[in-house]
């Protein structure tokens, strides 16, 4: 009976000393001193008490999210007078430029704003007409999108007939 008080008093010792209590009546540093005569344990020496030791914790870090960029036209070929859109879709809160550069070299038209709460942000302009002499019919958009110090860019071109 006594090796079994004893065997119970050790596992609840241990199962303390693991989950970062203390043991009642022992300090840390060596261990205690073995039974005395009769299986008497002596009593811890006076004024001994458990020294906490800080746990050092993680430093949480922010990883910026990734920017992205998809820009869709509304055509692959555009008549004069029809209307085109442009499609830009990224992270919400990110600056946007959209630069469209006509057929006959001429960036004519320009529009920056914010991505709003979806991220999405749709433009739609009537395509002008060709002028007299112009041989290239492609018209080039240029999309910049900025966050958070990255930047992402995407060129599309579309026919004009």
């Amino acid at each position: 009976m006594k090796r079994l008080v004893l065997s119970l008093i050790a596992v609840v010792a241990v199962a303390a000393a693991l989950a970062g209590g203390t043991v009642p009546g022992h300090a840390d540093g060596p261990p205690p001193p073995p039974p005395g005569p009769g299986g008497v344990t002596p009593p811890p020496a006076p004024g001994a008490t458990a020294t906490p030791t800080a746990t050092p914790t993680a430093t949480p870090t922010a990883t910026p999210i990734p920017l992205t960029l998809n820009v869709k036209l509304g055509h692959t070929s555009v008549k004069h007078g029809q209307k085109e859109s442009v499609r830009i879709t990224s992270l919400a809160g990110a600056s946007a430029k959209l630069n469209i550069s006509f057929p006959g070299g001429k960036w004519t038209y320009k529009k920056s704003t914010t991505l709003g709460a979806g991220g999405v942000k749709t433009y739609k302009f009537t395509q002008p007409g060709l002028k007299k002499g112009v041989t290239n019919h492609v018209a080039t958009v240029k999309v910049t999108v900025s966050l958070n110090g990255q930047q992402k860019h995407s060129t599309k071109k579309y026919r004009v007939s």
